[in-house]
């Protein structure tokens, strides 16, 4: 089963993708908000409100963002190669 930054990953355009940490950041879109919650849909045990939340971008064009705690697959693995 693919990760939810998989499933992200596959459909949205690079400049759409940002982190910070383990933070995933996407931007939202019709498509990031189907993926996302279809996510949690199939993951009821992982309560969305508690890992996901929405942000204005301060940076032109000003958009909303989600702010998906703890879902920037790479950070965690460089984490476990040390």
């Amino acid at each position: 089963m693919k990760t939810l930054y998989q499933r992200l990953v596959e459909v949205m355009k690079p400049e759409e993708i940002d982190h910070h940490s383990s933070d995933l950041y996407v931007r939202i879109t019709k498509e990031s908000k189907r993926i996302i919650d279809e996510y949690y849909a199939e993951h009821p045990e992982l309560h969305k409100h508690m890992f996901v939340s929405i942000f204005e971008s301060n940076i032109p064009p000003r958009c909303l963002w989600y702010d998906i705690a703890f879902a920037y697959d790479p950070f965690w693995e460089e984490a476990s190669k040390k």
